[in-house]
C-alpha cells in the first residue's frame, strides 16, 4: 500500500479437480491449485516524509505526505487428495490430506521523518526482495457409524507446520541497546534461531440421535489447532535512520 501514491494489487486463483470412482461405493477426488496475492507500487514515491501541515490559526497538525511502501507477493501451491467409502450401509469412511506449499515475500518500508525510519521485514530475510518458503501438511481419517437410533462420528486429524525464515531470539537479548537497529541486524549482531517445527493431532467425536420425529439431539467433541500467522512468528520492526 502506498499513501498519498498509487499502488497495484493483483489476485490469482486457479485450480483443477478430478473425480474417479472405483465402484458405485467408493471414489477419489483430486485437486491441484494455485493461489497468489500481489501488491506493489504504481508509480513515483515521494523521497521523503514532509512536514506537518498546520490549520488555518496554526494551531493543530493536519495532515502531511508520508512516505511508505508495504510490497506483498505471496504465492501458495495445493494439491489436495480425498477418498470416500461407502463400505457398509452403516459405515460411511473418508480420508485425506492437503499439501501446501507458500513462497512469500513481506516488507513495509515507512519513512516517518527525515531522520528516522521503520523497515518491517520477516526476522531471517536479510534483504527486503528475499522471499522465504513454508510448507503445510494436514491429513485426516473420519468415520460415521450408524446403530440403530444413534449416529457416530469419530475422526482424528494431523497438521504438520514447517518451513520459514529464522527468527529473533525472545528474552533479554531483544532489550539490549541498539537491538532494532538495521544496521545491527546486517552486520550479524542480531541473535537467531532456525523455525522449529509444528506437529499435532486433534481427535474429534460426535454422536447424535432423535428424541422425537422432528427433533434431534447432538454431542460433540474435538480439539482444534490453527497455524500461527506469519507475522507473529517472524516479522521485526527494525528502526532509526539505519533503516
Amino acid at each position: 500500500m502506498l499513501f498519498y501514491g498509487t499502488f497495484h494489487e493483483a489476485n490469482q486463483i486457479f485450480y483443477v479437480t478430478a473425480t474417479h470412482s472405483l465402484n458405485p461405493r467408493m471414489f477419489h477426488e483430486f485437486q491441484v491449485g494455485y493461489y497468489g496475492t500481489k501488491t506493489e507500487p504504481d508509480g513515483t514515491v515521494d523521497g521523503t516524509t514532509s512536514s506537518w501541515r498546520k490549520d488555518a490559526l496554526g494551531q493543530f497538525n493536519i495532515d502531511r505526505e508520508n512516505r511508505r511502501i508495504v510490497v506483498e507477493d505471496n504465492q501458495r501451491y495445493n494439491f489436495r487428495y480425498d477418498f470416500t467409502g461407502q463400505f457398509t450401509r452403516r459405515n460411511l469412511f473418508k480420508a485425506g490430506f492437503v499439501f501446501q506449499n507458500l513462497s512469500n515475500l513481506n516488507w513495509d518500508y515507512n519513512r516517518s521523518s527525515a531522520t528516522n525510519a521503520t523497515l518491517k521485514i520477516m526476522a531471517g530475510n536479510s534483504e527486503p526482495g528475499k522471499r522465504y518458503t513454508v510448507n503445510r501438511l494436514a491429513a485426516y481419517v473420519d468415520e460415521k457409524l450408524e446403530f440403530q437410533g444413534m449416529v457416530v462420528h469419530a475422526g482424528l486429524r494431523f497438521d504438520s507446520f514447517r518451513g520459514g525464515p529464522e527468527r529473533t531470539l525472545s528474552g533479554f537479548m531483544k532489550a539490549l541497546p541498539g537491538w532494532r537497529t538495521y544496521k545491527a541486524w546486517r552486520t550479524g549482531r542480531v541473535p537467531l534461531e532456525q523455525t522449529r517445527p509444528m506437529t499435532s493431532l486433534s481427535p474429534r467425536i460426535g454422536l447424535s440421535h432423535p428424541i422425537t420425529d422432528r427433533s434431534t439431539v447432538r454431542y460433540s467433541y474435538g480439539v482444534y489447532y490453527k497455524p500461527p500467522h506469519f507475522s507473529l512468528l517472524w516479522l521485526e520492526p527494525w528502526t532509526t535512520a539505519d533503516a
